[in-house]
């Protein structure tokens, strides 16, 4: 098995709201909705979505029978049965190690294309309750190293777009209404994979993340998305199930899924766009000691070149863009056709709804006390679950403005 200028007034940010670091989901979404998925929509080219026995009596008594003596006396000299180890899971893709340099990165997301992120067709179930043989077009094609195991997938962070007041002005008169409503009415969900051995019932994460389009605000079905769109959410990449050296990958070792999204961001004097590389990691903790119970998934993600990490808030079905875990601040740069269609974009700053924050610094001293290492993240599951038992004191980072514009 295998296993996201110029000066504007903005929306004012509570301590929650994490602002810096527009790489992390690569400025996930830019305009890549709003191009040419837009264009199609506000022509009106795509039509909606269809929517343990008790002793006998007399037990301890003289028996009257020899042989029967002889026979408990063997049954209690008998060594105990042995335990039964967990099943080993083979062919789950893991990772031991996470660099932290601009080149190593680039290097490991460029040998992840395999587990680019799946996006999913239009008129599919936004969200997943069963565990299933097929979850994906993909699992019915007989790829090599693909899950046998049941699997179900889980929302784990939506993404909006929106604009500021001054940029949703400066929209052709004509198109504005359709423009905004578009991207008021459509976000993006990005899921886990949780999988269900068929024959112990324990559950596990597979490496590869799922994606779609879903309409707001109550929306069951997902939606077409622009060929774009689906390049740029490719760039999400599953590079493995983080797996310490040493330890064993069974399925309760299998629950740490981590993602690298690849990205451009126009810094601040320059007029070249250079490549971000920001992780993504999902935690899955059981729910109960059943070993056939379901998973509670956390969200991580790293933002400033992988110099913070953020604990996001749960994932909830979001009923408008603000609700999302990510919410990007937009403006339209140029258009097309006689300069009604939005044709390209920069991002202002990304938003981001984090529980806490915590410098990498921080977590590689704290990892060091606890003696698992030098690096923040060499033993990944350990201190995402010290952060959720709250073991972790947050860093005085998050609340700072987003330097430089994304263009698309």
């Amino acid at each position: 098995m295998s296993a996201p200028s110029d000066q504007q007034d903005s929306p004012s940010l509570s301590p929650s709201t994490i602002a810096g670091g527009v790489a992390l989901l690569g400025v996930l979404i830019a305009c890549l909705i709003v191009l040419p998925e837009l264009r199609r929509h506000v022509r009106g080219d795509v039509p909606p979505p269809s929517d343990l026995a008790e002793p006998a009596d007399g037990a301890g008594a003289e028996s009257a029978d020899p042989a029967a003596d002889a026979e408990d006396v063997a049954e209690e000299e008998a060594p105990p049965a042995t335990a039964i180890r967990p099943a080993a899971i083979t062919g789950a893709k893991t990772i031991a190690a996470l660099p932290l340099d601009e080149r190593s990165v680039e290097t490991m997301h460029d040998r992840s294309r395999t587990g680019k992120c799946e996006v999913l067709p239009p008129g599919e179930a936004v969200r997943v309750t069963s565990f299933q043989q097929y979850l994906t077009d993909r699992d019915t094609r007989g790829w090599d190293g693909e899950p046998t195991a049941l699997s179900t997938r889980r929302p784990v962070l939506s993404v909006g777009l929106d604009m500021l007041p001054g940029d949703r002005s400066d929209l052709p008169a004509l198109s504005r209404g359709e423009i905004l409503k578009y991207l008021s009415s459509r976000y993006i969900t990005i899921q886990a994979r949780v999988q269900k051995d068929p024959v112990t019932g324990e559950i596990f994460l597979h490496h590869r993340p799922i994606a779609a389009m879903a309409p707001l605000p109550t929306g069951t079905l997902t939606e077409s998305m622009s060929d774009e769109l689906v390049e740029t959410l490719q760039n999400y990449r599953g590079v493995g199930v983080f797996l310490p050296e040493g330890e064993e990958p069974i399925a309760a070792n299998l629950r740490t899924m981590v993602l690298l999204n690849r990205s451009e961001r126009l810094d601040p004097g320059s007029a070249v766009p250079r490549l971000r590389f920001e992780y993504l990691f999902v935690h899955g903790q059981p729910k109960s000691n059943r070993v056939d119970a379901d998973l509670d998934l956390h969200a991580f993600a790293t933002s400033d070149d992988r110099t913070v990490l953020h604990w996001l808030r749960d994932d909830k079905t979001p009923r408008r863009v603000d609700d999302c875990c990510l919410v990007s601040f937009i403006r339209f740069t140029d258009f097309s056709h006689g300069g009604f269609y939005p044709s390209e974009s920069q991002t202002r700053y990304a938003r981001i709804d984090a529980r806490a924050s915590f410098a990498v610094d921080d977590l590689a001293a704290y990892s060091k006390e606890q003696g698992w290492g030098e690096g923040a993240f060499d033993r990944l599951p350990a201190l995402l679950d010290a952060i959720v038992a709250g073991d972790v004191a947050p860093s005085a980072v998050g609340v700072q403005s987003t330097a430089g514009d994304s263009t698309h």
